[in-house]
């Protein structure tokens, strides 16, 4: 292990080992331990995101932990009976935090001094400290920061941070899109597209920013017609890379095309494998296939999604790849379409 992935350990070791309630005020503490508390930067990749600084690479650390069971994850329900995470060392998280602090006393110096003085504070006045001394944090936020750190109005973090708990599966772990809102008569699906992407990839100056908005208006308005969006930041790192590895998937953002339903959303953190369902056809589209012109083209992207649910539709997929609106959008050609065909299986 190198000092990277043992801040977690280390910063629940602090402070008499006391628990850290949230994975918010978890990505804070450590936030501020290197912004504030000297601690040695080991976490390079803060970046905005919908409750503040947030780091990937520290969310999938904590998830290393409690796999390797060096961290608990307990989950209890607040008052608006949503679910939150209080993270804790075990007896064997304990032990090896431990036998780290000769070697790594800076980080528990600075980790102590910010636990000691943020880790009681009601989340609230945290979330006010880090927005308003942190401002370039906080673009990406889906709060309203006003009505947030007004101490006369309930406190929308708390509702709002329930929406982060992670259940058992991906399909609950997902953030409902609005195409998920049922029209009657109800229709049966016929064609599935999988979108795996996370928060970078939709934010406004990305060249995939168009085609997560043609996704959703896709989803809205084409009958027979399911969008999934997977989203790395918002499922438990085991259960993303379970995911990929079914499908197939190596770079993303990634498209999968199928003509029926994969399983992927009964996905479970106690899975040790995905295979998805068989009966059926699929094809990955993966970073870097889907040509750039095409990704800053709303109408060059509206076809070309058309062009993938006709063949998803019609039960053929590895023809149907074929067609000129597909391979126009791609970096390959009809010929070598066959590379992209991930699973064919006869019923």
């Amino acid at each position: 292990m190198d000092h990277n992935t043992l801040v977690p350990l280390i910063v629940l070791y602090t402070d008499n080992r006391a628990s850290i309630d949230g994975a918010t005020r978890f990505q804070k503490l450590v936030f501020l331990a290197q912004e504030e508390g000297d601690m040695p930067v080991a976490y390079d990749d803060f970046r905005p995101d919908r409750f503040g600084p947030f780091s990937k690479s520290l969310h999938h650390d904590l998830d290393v932990f409690r796999h390797n069971g060096l961290i608990e994850r307990t989950a209890v329900t607040n008052e608006y009976g949503q679910e939150k995470f209080i993270y804790s060392l075990t007896t064997k998280g304990q032990q090896v935090a431990r036998g780290l602090v000769d070697q790594y006393g800076p980080f528990f110096e600075a980790a102590e001094v910010i636990k000691e003085r943020f880790n009681q504070e009601p989340l609230p006045d945290l979330l006010d400290y880090v927005y308003t001394k942190y401002a370039s944090y906080t673009t990406a936020t889906e709060l309203n920061v006003e009505a947030l750190f007004d101490p006369d109005a309930k406190s929308e973090f708390e509702q709002a941070s329930g929406r982060q708990a992670t259940p058992p599966t991906v399909a609950e772990q997902l953030k409902p899109t609005p195409h998920t809102l049922y029209q009657l008569p109800k229709r049966d699906t016929n064609a599935y597209i999988y979108y795996f992407t996370d928060g970078m990839y939709s934010r406004p100056d990305s060249k995939y920013k168009e085609l997560d908005n043609q996704l959703t208006l896709l989803g809205r308005n084409r009958e027979q017609l399911e969008v999934v969006i997977v989203d790395r930041d918002r499922v438990d790192e085991e259960i993303w890379q379970l995911a990929l590895n079914g499908v197939g998937v190596d770079e993303y953002p990634a498209l999968v095309v199928a003509d029926r339903e994969l399983g992927i959303g009964d996905i479970s953190a106690a899975d040790s494998i995905f295979t998805p369902t068989p009966k059926g056809e699929y094809a990955t589209i993966e970073s870097g296939i889907l040509l750039d012109d095409i990704l800053q083209d709303p109408d060059g992207i509206t076809d070309f999604l058309n062009a993938l649910y006709d063949a998803a539709l019609r039960n053929n997929i590895e023809s149907e790849m074929r067609k000129e609106k597909i391979t126009d959008a791609l970096s390959i050609s009809a010929g070598t379409i066959q590379d992209i065909i991930t699973v064919s299986v006869s019923n």
